[in-house]
Formats: structure tokens, C-alpha cells, sequence
């Protein structure tokens, strides 16, 4: 019960900080999070499958490359290697000197075109230069150190299933969150907070605390028809405020964001 009271005075905080920024996005001191979705029945779905970084990147002569996902397809390739991959750092690190990865070390590599063709498994892997993805990633992964990483699936403009992957960090304590979100747009380059609809009563947000499971993926369904209605087309994210919880009153709170597109 103290727990609950205390995630329920760290909500009401959060909701009261969103509420006096007006049509600004909230500038907290956290964490954004990759491509994403969600429903608000409170009712949460777990698995405990292992997750890894979705996000291999490299770093060569001052550049960061990501991996594309996909074997390279040039062909008349020499066998001379252009480098080599020295050092490694944790898969939910960025790389920051050359020749470094977050994926591991010996790797050789070949610059081709604007990319490199790393030799992994005896495939060559395309990585490649900054894509809107990887920058929503790099952003996200200077700032959390408790290896959380949201994202969305099943869009709609009226919900989504939220998708939280837990792998490495640092989290002190139990990782939990409650039944709160926003929602925010892009418009003029800017995050601006989406305007609910003209409510009849207050809103009243449930208290529990979902546990985030460790080294494992946790979703959650969003449906905000009730809060923003049928969204239109158009570049949104939402936001949760996620809770490392050590003791009653001995805690820390971030808020993570997770990216989706509406089409029309």
C-alpha cells in the first residue's frame, strides 16, 4: 500500500508538471524511445522472452554507422580489409571512439559507396551513415541508463500496444510504471502536447504499478478515444513516466517516449 501511495505522489507530480507547460512538450531530464504504440484497459501482457539492442552501430573515423538490417549486395569485392574493429562497449552504449562498436570486436570492415560492409559471421552486413531512426535511438540511449527502450505496434488512430524492452542499464531497484500517457504532435519541428477532448469529469488515472520485467519485454494496450478521440495523419509520440523503485520514498522517475506515424 505505501508503495502505491508513493507511485500515486509521483503521478499526480507528473501529470501536474504536463498540465503547466500549456501547449509546450515537457522537457524532462529523461529518455525518448523508438517507434511506438498503445490502450488504457490497465490490463498488461507479459512475456519473458530475452531482449537485445535492436541497434548495432560503429564508429570509423568519427562517424557513426548503424546496421541497415540487411546483407550487402556489391559484388566485385577485394579480399584487403579497410579495418578492423578494436574495442566494444555495452550493447546499450553508443560507441564514441574509432573503431569501436557495441556489438563486439575483430570485426573486419570495407568502406563501399557511403556505407561499410562489415564481415559478421561470414555475411557481410550494410551499415550506414544517420537515418531518422538511429538519431531517436542515439538520443534515447544518452540519457538511459536503465536499459528501457519503448516502442508501438498495432497503430491506430484510436490506440496501440505499447512494447517495453528491458535489456542492461543500471536500474537500481524494481522497475515499475502506472495506467498514465500523453500524447504529443510534431508540428514546426516542435513537440506539442495534443488536446483532449472536452471532458465531462476529471480525469482520474488508476494507481497500480505494472512491474517492467527484467531482461524481458513487457506491452501494454492503449486506447485514448475517451481522452483524444480519432487522431488525424500525422507524427506523434507518447509518453510515460517509468519509476526505479529502491523503498517507500527512495526512488527515481524518468519519462520515456515512444515514436509513431498515423497515415491517412
Amino acid at each position: 500500500m505505501k508503495r502505491y501511495i508513493s507511485l500515486l505522489m509521483i503521478l499526480t507530480f507528473l501529470l501536474i508538471l504536463l498540465a503547466s507547460c500549456g501547449t509546450k512538450s515537457p522537457v524532462p531530464d529523461s529518455n525518448a524511445l523508438l517507434q511506438s504504440s498503445i490502450t488504457e484497459s490497465g490490463e498488461v501482457e507479459s512475456t519473458d522472452q530475452n531482449t537485445g539492442n535492436s541497434s548495432p552501430m560503429v564508429m570509423i573515423k568519427g562517424e557513426l554507422y548503424y546496421d541497415t538490417g540487411r546483407e550487402s549486395d556489391f559484388i566485385g569485392r577485394c579480399g584487403v580489409m579497410d579495418g578492423k574493429i578494436l574495442t566494444t562497449v555495452d550493447g546499450t552504449e553508443i560507441p564514441k571512439e574509432d573503431d569501436q562498436s557495441n556489438f563486439g570486436s575483430g570485426y573486419g570492415y570495407q568502406f563501399i559507396d557511403k556505407g561499410i560492409d562489415i564481415k559478421i559471421d561470414q555475411k557481410w552486413i550494410r551499415f550506414e551513415k544517420e537515418t531518422k531512426e538511429s538519431t531517436e535511438f542515439i538520443e534515447n540511449s544518452e540519457i538511459d541508463a536503465w536499459g528501457i527502450n519503448l516502442s508501438a505496434d498495432n497503430i491506430t488512430p484510436t490506440g496501440l500496444t505499447l512494447i517495453c524492452n528491458q535489456s542492461g542499464g543500471q536500474p537500481t531497484g524494481d522497475l515499475d510504471t502506472g495506467s498514465p500517457y500523453w500524447l504529443e504532435t510534431k508540428t514546426d519541428d516542435q513537440w506539442v502536447t495534443v488536446e483532449t477532448l472536452n471532458l465531462k469529469y476529471e480525469i482520474a488515472w488508476t494507481t497500480e504499478a505494472w512491474i517492467i520485467h527484467k531482461n524481458g519485454s513487457t506491452e501494454w494496450n492503449v486506447n485514448w478515444e475517451w481522452l483524444y478521440g480519432e487522431l488525424p495523419a500525422g507524427s506523434y509520440r507518447i509518453g510515460k513516466g517509468i519509476m526505479d523503485f529502491r523503498a517507500t520514498g527512495d526512488y527515481d522517475t524518468n519519462v520515456y517516449y515512444a515514436y509513431f506515424e498515423i497515415e491517412d
